[in-house]
């Protein structure tokens, strides 16, 4: 994969109407510069208040520093000399996907299209660095974002559970009954255009077949192996990031041992009955070792939420741990790609 500095990025102009009032504006897109920090923090709080979770975000020194290293690209829309709007490329050091991000437009520029122009804008940039996937999250209390990346090529993959406590957002959404909202995964495949062998428990291998389909990908799909052969006898390796605001915790699985039951056993009895806990977990289904890591985690209340395709040279599938709170999917502002997702990840949660 390029790096950011190794292609060339430009500006563009576009003029746009608003659909309700027929005012038009001119709206500039182009990378972030020294002094739009400002802005782009006004944008989050426009939207978001002091309540959004990216925390860091609020500093505009972290934002200036970050703007000229390796984990983030930031980039603007600009109206009347002033920021409209916000969107964030994502890297993650030793892999090989990007994620478009955080992408607010504020309310005063709402009404012109302008988030579908930002996100060709910024997909654009990310097809010339040639990565493996594209990677997307899109909260649930709106569907904006999700029919932008559908419009793009983006395939509903999954969720990702619980990731906002709804009493501490503030923004200008319903939130129907959920106590936590969560975000949906999407993916379009780039430079990997080869799963290759994929080991896959039984009951999700439909659902996946069907997902590297439409991914337009080749692939193949194994659902029996040795699984108690190929779990090494020695300690699985982790790291483990926990959100104490919005309770999530993040378990991202480098190498898979015969301990892994145990660890994440140690980590539900650390966060259980402590409020709205819940636990994310990757698993490798590069070898046939997942199907003991897949039984094992099942039989201690985790369970299938999606895909993670193409995005490093390991294929891998998430499965969570929620706590004893009301997971209330029905109430997800979804498109239907989103919904057919939903209800085949609802029907693992109901076999439990």
């Amino acid at each position: 994969m390029k790096k950011i500095q190794d292609i060339t990025i430009g500006t563009e102009s576009v003029l746009l109407k608003n659909q309700e009032s027929n005012v038009e504006r001119r709206f500039i897109l182009r990378p972030f510069k020294k002094g739009d920090e400002t802005g782009m923090i006004e944008c989050i709080r426009d939207e978001y208040g002091n309540s959004y979770f990216k925390k860091k975000f609020y500093n505009p020194d972290w934002i200036i520093k970050e703007s000229t290293g390796d984990n983030y690209s930031f980039f603007v829309v600009e109206s009347e000399s002033k920021i409209a709007g916000v969107m964030i490329l994502t890297f993650f050091p030793g892999e090989s996907y990007i994620e478009p991000a955080t992408q607010i437009i504020k309310k005063e520029f709402r009404g012109y299209g302008v988030s579908v122009i930002l996100t060709r804008y910024i997909f654009s940039i990310v097809e010339q660095l040639e990565p493996s996937a594209i990677y997307g999250l899109a909260v649930t209390f709106h569907d904006i974002t999700q029919k932008a990346g559908n419009r793009l090529g983006m395939t509903a993959v999954g969720f990702r559970l619980g990731t906002f406590l709804t009493s501490k957002m503030e923004n200008s959404y319903v939130k129907g009954r959920c106590v936590k909202h969560s975000e949906v995964i999407m993916v379009r495949a780039a430079a990997k255009k080869n799963a290759g062998t994929v080991y896959l428990p039984e009951d999700i291998s439909d659902f996946a077949g069907k997902i590297y389909k439409k991914l337009g990908v080749e692939f193949s799909i194994v659902t029996e192996g040795e699984p108690q052969k190929s779990v090494p006898e020695e300690r699985c390796e982790f790291t483990v990031t926990a959100d104490d605001v919005q309770q999530f915790v993040t378990v991202k699985l480098s190498k898979t041992g015969s301990d892994l039951k145990e660890q994440m056993k140690n980590l539900i009895d650390k966060y259980k009955g402590k409020g709205y806990w819940t636990i994310q977990i990757n698993l490798l289904c590069d070898t046939p070792a997942v199907f003991k890591d897949y039984d094992s985690l099942r039989e201690i209340g985790f369970y299938f939420t999606g895909l993670k395709p193409l995005c490093s040279d390991r294929e891998q599938f998430y499965m969570q741990w929620i706590d004893e709170w009301p997971l209330i999917m029905e109430d997800y502002v979804l498109t239907d790609s989103f919904k057919e997702v939903r209800d085949e990840i609802g029907k693992k949660l109901r076999a439990l």
